[in-house]
């Protein structure tokens, strides 16, 4: 069975992402692929080890239930982990809206 996860990232504790996506999972094990994905794409020398990505994945896995996000701290500089990739539940709606407007 399918599930679906809205992955974004930017600064932590802002209402607006630099950038979203939804993406359909089957195994744990995919989505923390995308998710490693999403954080080599992104220009953060300190943060998003594998061990960080499997934590917050495993959390995000385990939760299906709950509507928040799951954050893996990334920074400019160590010290200071303002920034983040965001892991959150969705819907199947909100994937097939997404794919229809590609």
């Amino acid at each position: 069975m399918s599930r679906y996860f809205h992955l974004s990232h930017g600064l932590r504790g802002c209402y607006m992402p630099d950038s979203a996506e939804i993406v359909r999972v089957d195994t744990r094990r995919e989505l923390k692929e995308c998710v490693a994905d999403l954080v080599a794409r992104l220009d953060y020398p300190f943060g998003g080890s594998k061990a960080a990505i499997a934590e917050v994945v495993a959390m995000a896995w385990r939760s299906p239930k709950e509507w928040r996000d799951f954050v893996v701290p990334l920074a400019e500089r160590r010290g200071a982990y303002h920034f983040g990739a965001f892991i959150s539940n969705s819907t199947r709606a909100d994937y097939l809206a997404q794919e229809e407007g590609e």
